[in-house]
């Protein structure tokens, strides 16, 4: 739910997951401000290559606080805790590992959503396969129809362009205000 490419989900590591549930929030308020404790927390991503710089772009998305305690559960599973040790720093530490204890790669997600949809389609939980970028497109949609922060249309859009890391609103606009919002929600 953090809206993130399935090529970067590989490039999150534990210190980025220990950074979000280290992070708090000092607000300056007035007395009669109301103080909104939101269901998400920053996420700083690795986005797509940075033609400028020649290493990565980051950025910083959101994720979900079930979300993330659930990865935080997963992070302190025995198996989880002993396949890290042969990395070196959190840094350097996925925040996911495949079963046999290694990184997962872009493939092997993409590999594993088609075996797990087509699992659900043959119990007739699914119509169709899913695709990791579905799950990108859905992260969308919430932060566009969400009401945090009591934000105008076009302010959410602005975010969600930061959000995904695209360079242009114009991308970010075409891809997701085509379809009303009404008319998505039916479908």
């Amino acid at each position: 739910d953090s809206g993130l490419r399935v090529s970067e989900v590989p490039r999150v590591t534990l210190e980025d997951i220990q950074q979000c549930t280290e992070r708090t929030y000092n607000s300056i308020k007035e007395e009669n401000d109301y103080f909104v404790v939101s269901d998400y927390v920053p996420l700083s991503v690795h986005g797509s290559k940075s033609r400028e710089q020649g290493g990565w772009k980051y950025r910083t998305t959101r994720i979900s606080l079930p979300t993330l305690n659930r990865i935080k559960k997963y992070h302190s599973s025995p198996l989880y805790k002993r396949n890290i040790r042969s990395f070196k720093g959190t840094s350097n530490t996925p925040a996911f590992l495949n079963s046999k204890g290694e990184p997962y790669t872009a493939s092997s997600i993409s590999k594993l959503f088609e075996r797990l949809s087509k699992r659900a389609r043959v119990n007739g939980l699914l119509k169709r396969t899913i695709t990791p970028h579905k799950f990108r497109h859905g992260f969308a949609y919430s932060v566009l129809q969400s009401n945090d922060g009591n934000m105008q249309y076009l302010d959410r859009l602005v975010q969600l362009q930061l959000m995904l890391g695209h360079v242009s609103l114009k991308t970010t606009q075409d891809t997701y205000t085509s379809i009303p919002v009404e008319i998505y929600r039916e479908m």
